[in-house]
């Protein structure tokens, strides 16, 4: 699956998603991407890991 991004292989963020939740990141985990290429996987682990954050600090306010 590739974008037109100009890069053969370009991942999409919904997959990139899809493969953080099954590898079970979590988001004090760090993430190293060895084949950077388009940089589309490190923007969708940057915006991911904001997310879980603030998931993580909402469920914190309201004592889930």
């Amino acid at each position: 699956m590739t974008i037109k991004r100009g890069l053969a292989g370009a991942k999409p963020k919904l997959f990139c998603n899809w493969l953080f939740d099954i590898l079970g990141l979590m988001p004090d985990d760090e993430f190293n991407d060895l084949f950077p290429g388009t940089g589309a996987v490190t923007r969708a682990w940057e915006y991911w890991h904001m997310n879980q954050q603030i998931q993580r600090n909402q469920q914190q306010a309201i004592g889930v």
